[in-house]
């Protein structure tokens, strides 16, 4: 079975159909997704100025990462949870997607860079290059959260055009007044 059939296949299947006619479960799901995010990219980049030495010099590392870390270990599991919802809601768009499969990848990645920066603060140890060259690393790593986030929030905006499943996006963009409606566009020409 192709990714391209089990997509088809997913979305056909009836929690997928559900998602889909109904018009809040999306935005609302996505807004909590795109919060946790925030979230997480925010206390990651709190731990990796604190590397660096330009934030909270106040505190130790270890105070720091005891701090911030808990809050990017809590939004992992709610980050999944939405993630699964929105896969299953539109699974032609995420998982035909190669920007998805990086996304996936840097996640992977970034946790366990999280995860030995996290022991190696604890540890008390002085800061070496190597935790430094790992927080780079993990700077590098939010690039796709960015333009994912990024990409919503325009589509959100009206900046650029919602091209994917139009069924409810389009109507709901149109009763909140981003968009107007295509009937009401052709009747004032």
């Amino acid at each position: 079975m192709t990714i391209a059939t089990f997509s088809d296949w997913l979305s056909n299947t009836a929690p997928s159909q559900f998602i889909q006619v109904t018009s809040w479960i999306i935005p609302a799901v996505q807004t909590v997704h795109i919060l946790c995010i925030a979230l997480l990219l925010s206390a990651a980049v709190i731990v990796d100025l604190r590397i660096f030495g330009a934030g909270l010099r106040s505190e130790t590392l270890a105070q720091v990462a005891d701090r911030y870390i808990p809050k990017v270990w809590a939004c992992l599991p709610v980050l999944l949870v939405t993630g699964l919802i929105l896969i299953v809601a539109e699974p032609g768009r995420t998982l035909t997607n190669p920007a998805f499969y990086l996304k996936m990848i840097s996640l992977v990645i970034a946790i366990g860079v999280t995860q030995w920066l996290h022991s190696y603060a604890r540890s008390a140890r002085p800061l070496s290059a190597l935790p430094a060259l790992l927080a780079i690393v993990s700077v590098l790593l939010c690039i796709p959260w960015h333009e994912r986030v990024d990409g919503v929030l325009r589509k959100r905006s009206g900046r650029v055009s919602v091209r994917h499943n139009t069924r409810h996006h389009h109507g709901l963009l149109a009763r909140i007044g981003v968009i107007v409606p295509a009937d009401t566009q052709r009747g004032s020409r």
